[in-house]
This record gives structure tokens, sequence and C-alpha cells, in this order.
């Protein structure tokens, strides 16, 4: 069986990461794997026998259109139809497209068995700073990508929220939550930590540096809960200088570091006491499989979509309302009290092995 991932790049973000994971998997199950990328930069390597390849848009696809890729100007009917060309000559079997430009194109390609994999809450994304007409196109765009397609979501929480706010019908839904590669989590948990500042005690919180990840509430939060613990922030972004300022604001300079991205976060996830999420959306909150996979307990807003998903039976308790500075801090010095075991954290995530079966379902 020949899959193909189609993704916008290989920088930085979860959903990125996670079809590394993906391809390795169905590499290692004797499978044939195309990563396809938009733009070539990459942050994460690929794994051994994975083509990876460039779409490589003429300047006709790049010359005209309402968005910007890196590269220019995408018009994405013509990138579309270059997108179907590109997949017949592959011939795969299975096409799964990820993030949202990579979608905006693959929405006008024709392949018999492609899908588009939501992972991001899509309202939160593009109607939070929205009102009127700007919220309206927002909402045609939206759905003139996801309607009459078939879709997998990372969490209910995202397809319901298609449904609802976009009033998307897709032709078929399914959903499937991310997995991790749990041998290999164990392996690089274990690796010595890049960074060597690392404490021997401390609260984590990895998320690229944006709005979304919601740092000016962590940080609060943080201050008004007095946890004598450091909290180390992983990530890199746009909003760094903002973040920094609103550190020193807090007068947590000697409390909170900065210790920037790393390819493997995993020796930060097993050392951590807690992780924490102050995210106003997410899709599946990947970092939260990341540090339960780890034994390492967390703590998140109960923001749509994912978290609730993810934290089941004791780690309920370390759901916490969006935007609650109070509520966050009560949630981390609580979760430090009283933490539920590492048993209990890892048998809330799921294998890549039994994620792979239900991808390979698709063709069924």
């Amino acid at each position: 069986m020949h899959l193909c991932l189609f993704i916008s790049s290989l920088t930085g973000g979860g959903a990125e990461r996670f079809g590394v994971d993906l391809a390795d998997c169905f590499l290692k199950r004797g499978h044939q794997v195309t990563i396809l990328l938009v733009e070539g930069e990459r942050d994460y390597e690929v794994p051994k026998g994975c083509e990876v390849e460039l779409l490589e848009l003429s300047e006709k696809a790049r010359s005209a259109g309402s968005s910007s890729g890196k590269g220019g100007k995408i018009h994405y009917p013509r990138a579309g139809e270059e997108l179907t060309r590109r997949l017949e000559k592959l011939e795969a079997d299975l096409v799964i497209s990820t993030t949202w430009v990579a979608d905006r194109i693959a929405t006008h390609a024709r392949h018999p068995e492609l899908w588009l994999r939501v992972s991001n809450n899509l309202s939160g994304k593009f109607l939070r700073s929205r009102r009127g007409l700007s919220a309206f196109q927002a909402r045609r765009k939206t759905r003139q990508v996801y309607e009459g397609k078939k879709l997998i979501g990372i969490s209910e929480g995202v397809l319901e929220d298609l449904r609802d706010n976009f009033k998307v019908r897709p032709a078929r839904e399914v959903v499937i939550y991310n997995g991790l590669n749990l041998i290999e989590v164990e392996e690089r948990a274990g690796k010595a930590c890049e960074w060597v500042d690392l404490p021997e005690d401390f609260i984590l919180h990895v998320g690229s540096f944006k709005f979304q990840k919601r740092h000016d509430l962590l940080l609060e939060a943080y201050a008004e809960s007095k946890i004598e613990l450091p909290l180390i922030l992983l990530g890199k972004g746009t909003l760094e200088g903002e973040i920094r300022e609103k550190i020193l604001s807090l007068g947590l300079e000697g409390k909170v570091k900065m210790a920037g991205f790393f390819k493997n976060p995993y020796p930060f996830f097993a050392k951590a006491r807690l992780t924490v999420l102050s995210s106003e959306y997410e899709g599946l909150a990947n970092v939260l499989l990341q540090s339960l996979a780890c034994g390492t307990p967390t703590v998140s807003t109960r923001c749509p979509s994912g978290p609730e998903e993810v934290m089941r039976g004791a780690l309920t308790r370390g759901l916490v309302e969006p935007g609650d500075v109070g509520a966050l801090a009560r949630g981390m010095r609580e979760m430090l009290v009283d933490p539920p075991s590492a048993e209990e954290c890892r048998s809330l995530v799921l294998s890549m092995e039994e994620v792979v079966e239900q991808y390979l379902s698709l063709l069924s």
C-alpha cells in the first residue's frame, strides 16, 4: 500500500510531527510512504525509506489568489490541478492532506481516496477576532474547503465545530485520535536533555509562541499560584518578545526560563512534575498526549477542542475554564499536591499501531 501525506511543510507544529510519526509506522509495516510538501522547510527528520518531494507549483499556480504561501501567492484551483497530476504519477492508494494551506489546495484535487485531516479548531483559528462581513467571508472560505469532502477529525470537537459553526456537510467523516509510538517515546525520553540548564524539579509548557497558546494567561496564573518550582517554556514564535516582557512585568525573570525549540522534547516531559496547557483553542493538544505518555500529569484549559477528550478519569480534575487565571493557578497547585499515578497517565494514550489500523480501515 502506498500512502501519500500532503503537508504544507515540516516546520514546528504538532500536525507536522504527527505526519512524520505516522509515516514511520506505515514504513515499519512494509508500506510505501511519500511526504509531499508545499514548502521545503523542515524541523523534523523523516524516517529512513520515506520519500520526500516538493509539489513545485508552476508560476501560474503561484501568480494569483487570495492567500500567500512562503513562496508567493497561491492560486488554489490551479494548484489543485497540479496536485491531481502529481498524485496520478505517484499512484498512491491513500492520500491524507493535513494543515490549512495543504487542505486549500487538496480540496481542488481529484483522487478516489483523498482525505482532509482537520487538526485544529477552525472557529478558534478563524472566527475569534472577526465580526460581520469578515466573519462571513471566513465561514464561506472554510466551508468551501471542507464541504462534501472526506474528513478525518483528530477529535470529535473539531468535526462538531465544522458542522455547527461552518455548516459543513462532509461526504464522510471519521474521528482518528493521534497516537504515539510508545517504545520510541520511552527511548527518546531516556536520552540526555539537550538543554544543560534543566533544573531537578519544574513545571513545563510546550507550545509555539502565538496567541492561541495564551502564554499571558499561563504566566499570570503561575505568578498567582505562588508555586516555588520553576516554569520552563519550550517553543519559538512571533510573540517571543512580548512573552519576555510579560515575564519581566510580573517579576518572574528568576523563575521562568525560555529554553527554545527542541526536536526531542521528551526528556523535558519525563523529568517535569507537571505539564500545563493554557490554550484558547486546540485540535486535540498533542502536548498532553506526549506528557501523559511519559507518565507526567497535565493541567489544561477546557478549551475547544481536544483536552476534554484526552484528559479522562483521574485527569478530569486538571481541566479548568479557558481564560480563568485563578482556576488555572488552583489547578496547578492541586495537581502538584495530589497527582494521578504514572500508570493512570499512560493508560490514556493510544499507540501508533492502533492508529495505523484505523487509517488502513479507510480503504475498506
